[in-house]
């Protein structure tokens, strides 16, 4: 695994295009951190999530002796297959980090109201990547995760919307279906933030059924 080469270089890029780029943009959340975390191995490539505090995307990264070799072309859309179901990632390249591709989770990030609760979907958003669902996937998935918030059942939360990725990122995502909204996902309020598997996988993992 490579999140010992990519890691920081991940902090450092994202970090100075929020210094130099993002601060005082509308869509930054400032209660968010930039980091990378939930590093995992799949098919020979190196993936995590990304958050910062105008997007949470995973990204791809390809074994190391081909970080500038891939030939990936930016803006192509390569479908990736995972335990949980089949992705769409877009390729991009950067002079430093090399060839990579993402996978737009969240943008803005407005769902949240701190780095940690961003941090913990994060994992979960991981996590769940490589569940094996049952055939009835959504409404199975609705089932298991309301207690993780602390909902009593999964229409107790909000429907989620999710945005498209700024394109000053750096990171290139498919644009998503339902428009942004200040409305919030995981919680009725501030202080017990609740968000169901339901509409992370419905808005968060696009599943691409295509």
């Amino acid at each position: 695994m490579n999140a010992g080469l990519y890691a920081p270089l991940l902090y450092r890029h994202f970090s100075d295009i929020y210094a130099r780029h993002m601060q005082d943009m509308p869509v930054v959340n400032k209660a968010i951190e930039v980091e990378s975390r939930a590093w995992r191995e799949h098919d020979g490539n190196t993936l995590c999530v990304m958050i910062t505090p105008w997007f949470m995307s995973l990204m791809l990264f390809p074994p190391e002796e081909e970080r500038f070799s891939a030939g990936w072309k930016t803006g192509d859309i390569h479908r990736r297959a995972f335990p949980s179901g089949v992705y769409e990632f877009t390729a991009a390249w950067d002079e430093e980090l090399g060839f990579y591709q993402s996978c737009s989770l969240f943008s803005p990030m407005f769902e949240f109201d701190s780095h940690a609760l961003a941090a913990e979907v994060a994992d979960h958003a991981m996590d769940a990547l490589f569940d094996v669902g049952e055939p009835d996937e959504d409404q199975q998935r609705a089932r298991e995760i309301p207690t993780l918030w602390g909902a009593d059942s999964a229409d107790d939360a909000a429907p989620d919307n999710t945005g498209e990725a700024d394109n000053e990122a750096g990171v290139s995502a498919a644009p998503d279906d339902a428009p942004p909204a200040p409305a919030s996902d995981e919680a009725d309020n501030a202080a017990e933030p609740r968000m169901s598997r339901r509409d992370l996988f419905r808005a968060a993992l696009r599943r691409d059924r295509t």
